[in-house]
């Protein structure tokens, strides 16, 4: 039985995978099939995906924690024939026709379910940070090349071990290393969520090579480390990814011997997309990735790891791949060397008194002021502008800063137009599973 927690290569996975697929072909799962899944995090699930894909069935790993209502919404949305569970009782509260049962349990019959096309192999669904989320196909195609395009980068073989604490209803915890590990003969410890002591504890106990974490993540794991502690001597990979880097992560990690990379990717590029190896600073594509800026900044992708496109939205597949090139919908900015930087979201930016304000740059500005921890700007209705700039700011122990305040220590700095004209001070900015702020929440805590 796999357990979480403990290192695993493929010849364990496929021992399990070899019983999980004769439990799925005698359920009627078959090539084009969609099998949905609630579970938590484990390599138990590796091994489950691998038995999906060698019938030629597609997986969708939805997130365990939604509510009993909105898992069944994903469901009837997707059109699944099986749905897997971790319990009898959450199998219970689901109120969907799909057949529902426990991962391990016997399973009923699967319903004829939606059909997905040739080599479909995962269905992700986006976060959904600044719209609904969207169903997001990869086939095995862009699988394989997305785990080619991360190797290219940070090469692994069978004397690596790779720690893996994302959540597998999010793509990274399929193709930012462990999927890539596992073709490659490494070791791989999967952890159901990221607690920062048991992910310390791992690191150390299994001389772990290489780990992928969001921002929160790697500031959690500095937090539990005493003071100049370097206990990770094996750590060469040391990938930050799904959200900007807060200033000073950097140093603090590298204060414990880790070099931090900095990834960029997005789930419709499968994800992997360049990296950089000061965090922050020039991405560089990964071999087989081609990126260029279009005319208004935005950021387009063309790779073999690029997904088929949204489930049930031939519209907004047109829009997003239109032409061969991914729009990402990131604003990117070029670089002396050819490299470029992600300056923030086109979705984000907002008008105000005719004049566009990019938040990500009025975070920047307002991370530099002493006592600033955190800080997020998003665009909120106002009577005379029609929108005007909102900072949600987390400031250190004893910092209480006024607007008037803000305003004139930034003013040196930001052009009259993009400072902000209200100031929000909050214990913690809202965020999704992958650490990136949740700005439609942050709106509607404006009004």
């Amino acid at each position: 039985m796999l357990r979480s927690g403990q290192p695993w290569r493929l010849d364990d996975v496929e021992a399990q995978a070899d019983t999980d697929e004769i439990v799925l072909r005698a359920a009627s799962v078959s090539a084009g099939s969609l099998v949905a899944t609630a579970l938590h995090t484990g390599a138990r699930h590796l091994a489950l995906h691998r038995a999906v894909r060698r019938i030629g069935a597609a997986l969708a790993p939805l997130s365990p924690a939604l509510p009993p209502a909105l898992l069944s919404a994903a469901v009837d949305r997707l059109g699944p024939a099986l749905l897997l569970v971790e319990s009898d009782a959450r199998a219970s509260a689901t109120t969907t026709g799909v057949p529902t049962a426990t991962l391990g349990g016997s399973l009923p019959v699967a319903a004829a379910g939606r059909r997905m096309p040739a080599g479909a192999e995962f269905v992700f669904l986006t976060s959904g940070t600044t719209a609904d989320p969207k169903a997001v196909v990869l086939d095995r195609r862009a699988v394989d090349a997305t785990d080619a395009a991360l190797l290219s980068r940070f090469p692994l073989d069978a004397s690596d071990t790779v720690l893996s604490a994302m959540p597998q209803h999010h793509t990274g915890g399929w193709t930012v290393f462990p999927l890539a590990a596992l073709e490659v003969g490494a070791r791989v410890v999967v952890l159901e969520r990221f607690e920062a002591t048991a992910v310390r504890d791992a690191l150390v106990e299994h001389g772990v090579t290489t780990m992928m974490g969001v921002p929160t993540h790697w500031s959690r794991l500095l937090d539990v480390l005493a003071p100049g502690e370097a206990p990770f001597p094996e750590l060469r990979h040391a990938v930050v990814g799904g959200a900007p880097v807060p200033p000073g992560l950097v140093a603090r990690a590298a204060a414990h011997d880790i070099r931090l990379i900095e990834g960029y990717g997005l789930t419709e590029a499968g994800p992997n997309v360049a990296a950089a190896r000061i965090p922050g600073g020039q991405l560089h594509p990964y071999d087989g990735v081609t990126v260029r800026l279009a005319d208004d900044g935005e950021v387009l992708v063309s790779s073999p790891s690029l997904a088929v496109g949204y489930l049930d939205d031939d519209a907004a597949t047109r829009d997003a791949f239109g032409g061969g090139w991914l729009h990402t919908g990131d604003l990117g900015e070029g670089r002396a060397d050819g490299g470029f930087a992600i300056v923030g979201r086109i979705d984000d930016v907002f008008s105000t008194g005719g004049e566009s304000v990019v938040p990500s740059a009025v975070e920047r500005a307002l991370l530099r002021l002493p006592g600033i921890l955190e800080a997020a700007v998003v665009g909120v209705p106002d009577p005379d502008l029609g929108t005007v700039g909102a900072a949600f700011v987390v400031a250190a122990p004893g910092v209480d800063p006024s607007l008037a305040t803000v305003r004139g220590h930034l003013a040196d700095v930001l052009p009259r137009h993009a400072l902000p004209r209200r100031l929000h001070l909050v214990p913690s900015l809202p965020r999704t599973a992958l650490g990136k702020v949740d700005r439609r929440a942050l709106r509607k805590d404006s009004r």
